[in-house]
Parts: structure tokens; sequence; C-alpha cells
């Protein structure tokens, strides 16, 4: 098939993956594999590069990718115990996401490389491309993702995934939802505001819980991102001293 740029620009996501995973195909990379659409954890396409085995996250997007996609495929690469995380995209990367990618080791491959992959498609190249890869280094992989009877699943050493509750080092951070005590405090705020004599609509009272709500909500999941992005800095240093 004669791929051209402005073809996978029209392709929906899910063809967009079978789209990338064929140019791999016919570009050097083996054993190339589509993930199944639903529990994929982030990652679309499995492939290997002479000894190298790559989980890939793929985006057709319109604007350029951000960092989250990039937290994705690098936790993605421990559960499917790969060598290296990549994103590829018909676009191109927030300023964000490289700087992201420059520190976990995750590999950024945008317009320009999804094109070379268009024109040397019949030549089965083996190439690394290495000009359009954003991060200089591939990461050793030595972190593996485990399961237990108590549905804890561990994405890499020190961090894991139990119930509602996502474990970074010795710290543990609950989703709202299954955060008692945070319920029962945000609840009684409401109660409290529901039977104060001073307020005679549920207008302002609304508006007030939905504020409250809504503040907690951005400073907590920004604590819980911002201890997940200094995890795995402090990972990548302790990686590069040894």
């Amino acid at each position: 098939m004669k791929y051209t740029l402005d073809l996978l620009d029209k392709m929906e996501g899910h063809e967009f993956e079978y789209a990338v995973a064929d140019l791999l195909r016919h570009n050097g990379f083996r054993e190339v594999q589509v993930t199944q659409a639903s529990n994929d954890y982030g990652i679309d396409i499995l492939a290997k590069r002479k000894n190298t085995k790559y989980a890939i996250q793929c985006k057709r997007y319109s604007g350029n990718v951000g960092n989250k996609a990039v937290q994705e495929a690098g936790l993605g690469m421990d559960f499917y115990h790969c060598d290296a995380a990549a994103v590829i995209t018909n676009s191109a990367y927030t300023r964000q996401a490289v700087k992201l990618a420059e520190t976990t080791g995750v590999r950024l491959w945008d317009r320009n490389y999804l094109a070379e992959l268009i024109d040397n498609y019949d030549e089965g190249d083996e190439a690394e491309y290495s000009s359009r890869d954003h991060a200089a280094s591939v990461p050793e992989r030595n972190l593996n993702k485990t399961e237990n009877k108590d549905d804890k699943i561990q994405l890499e050493k020190g961090i894991c995934l139990q119930n509602d509750k996502i474990y970074i080092g010795r710290e543990s951070y609950s989703f709202i939802g299954a955060d008692k005590f945070r319920v029962f405090l945000l609840w009684s705020i409401w109660i409290i505001l529901i039977c104060s004599s001073l307020i005679y609509s549920l207008i302002p009272i609304m508006g007030i819980i939905g504020i409250t709500g809504g503040v907690y909500l951005i400073f907590y999941y920004k604590r819980i991102k911002r201890a997940l992005d200094n995890y795995l800095k402090i990972r990548i240093k302790n990686k590069k001293s040894r």
C-alpha cells in the first residue's frame, strides 16, 4: 500500500495504528504486532529492531502531543517487559513532552520520522533513524510488572496500583471516590452549608461546593503527578550514576 502523510492524517485511531505497524514492518522492525484495543496499558504496537524490543504508543493528532503520552509509554514499556518506549505521531510534541522524554528516555518520533518511514517503505532498511529520536539513549529495562492475589499491580519498582490507590515509593495517593476521610470532609462542608441560616438559596451553596471540590481535585491530582514525575527523575538519575 502506498502511504502519504495526508492519508495518515485522515485515518481513524485504530486504522492509524495498523498503518504505522505496516510502515515499521517494512523498515527493518520485526515481530510487529498491534495490541488489543482495550486493556493495552497505553501501548498500541510492540516491535523489535535488532536486539531492542519497543513499546510504542500511536497518536494521530491535529495538535501537539503532550507529556501524558510520554508517561503512559514509559509505564507501558515496563508492563510489556520491553527495552525501550516510543511515541509516534503524525504531528509534533509540546516542549513539556520533549523535556520529559529527555529525562525518562522515551523516544519521540514525529511527522518527519513518519515521512522517512514512508520514503523507505520498500527498502526494508535496518537503519536506526537516530536523527529523529529526541531521546539520545535507550533505557535498560530492569523492572517488571507483577500481580498478586490482592489485585496489586506493580508497574515498576516502587510504583504500583492497588484498588483505587497508587503507591509511589513509600507514599500512597487515593482517588477521591475511595478516600473515605476526604469524602467525609466534603460531605461535612456540604451539610454545614445546607444548615446555615445565612444562606437561603441552593445556587450559591452548589457553587461553593463545586468550587471547593474542583480546587481540591486540581491540587490533589497535581500532587500525584508531581510525585510520579519526581520519582521517575530520581530513578533515571540513579541509573546514570551506576
